[in-house]
């Protein structure tokens, strides 16, 4: 990926999803992108080109994660897909764990990336403007090096160990714990026992 900033002309969704694919030939894995614009701009016909490019079979699995927060595709690499849009502010943000995804693995796509508090190391960001008609401007471009703070291990492994036995009790107590999963538990939680679900469900469907 370029470090200067450029300007790419789109003149059809189909034209967004084309940008979106080659965007993701240019990237160096791990990396974070960050989609800015207002609502119909293309983020998610953006994000759906970024995935194909990185190797997703179906594009049409590729949709915008407003209520459940994150979607994890497989392709090359794990993708994770990320929508801020529902957050009302950034204790909300702060709260999903979102720096348990950057830059750890695979690439990670975030719409709504306006509304992250601080900026990633290293991130490409694309804003988009609607410039009339399905005509849309993206200006693509990099943040530098040292821009956020570095989780301390520590921390992380303390809050994984927590994750886990939150996820085996849901598996274990069913119907209630589900409730209370979904009206009490922070959203940091709910993304990454979200995301052991699907992964646990998807290695019993491979074992088939």
């Amino acid at each position: 990926m370029r470090a200067t900033k450029r300007r790419i002309v789109s003149r059809s969704t189909e034209q967004t999803q084309e940008i979106g694919i080659q965007i993701a030939n240019e990237l160096k894995v791990p990396c974070v992108l960050l989609l800015r614009g207002a609502l119909g701009t293309g983020k998610t016909t953006l994000a759906r080109g970024i995935a194909l490019g990185l190797g997703i079979e179906d594009g049409s699995l590729v949709s915008s994660p407003s209520f459940t927060l994150v979607n994890i595709y497989r392709g090359r690499c794990p993708i994770y897909h990320v929508d801020l849009y529902r957050l009302e502010n950034e204790r909300d943000i702060r709260s999903t764990g979102l720096d348990e995804f950057l830059d750890v693995d695979g690439v990670t796509i975030v719409e709504w990336g306006e509304r992250l508090p601080v900026l990633p190391d290293d991130a490409v960001i694309v804003d988009l403007k609607d410039a009339g008609g399905d005509t849309r401007i993206l200006d693509i471009w990099k943040t530098g090096p040292g821009t956020r703070r570095r989780r301390s291990p520590r921390r992380s492994s303390t809050g994984r160990r927590l994750i886990l036995c939150v996820f085996v009790s849901l598996c274990l107590c069913g119907e209630f714990c589900f409730t209370l999963f979904t009206t009490k538990f922070p959203l940091r939680m709910k993304i990454h026992i979200r995301a052991g679900m699907r992964n646990f469900h998807r290695r019993h469907e491979d074992t088939k």
